[in-house]
């Protein structure tokens, strides 16, 4: 499943990945000024095993305005 989001300026969100069933995979891509507090590299698979809940945050690293994204899950 692909989203596009988009945050304000100064603006940040939390993702809550259920893995609690299944190998949870998310992709963060199409953006150069997103922040990101977990160590991850943009466009890069992010794994969360089988029995897991993560919440990643993510927010708004530019300075001239809104950002969008794409968000991926699988």
């Amino acid at each position: 499943m692909n989203y596009t989001e988009t945050l304000a300026s100064g603006e940040y969100c939390d993702i809550l990945v259920d893995a609690t069933n299944f190998d949870a995979r998310v992709i963060l891509d199409d953006v150069l000024t997103l922040g990101v507090e977990i160590d991850y590299k943009i466009g890069d698979v992010y794994l969360v095993p089988k029995g897991n809940k993560k919440t990643i945050r993510v927010f708004n690293g530019d300075t001239s305005g809104a950002i969008t994204f794409t968000l991926a899950f699988s």
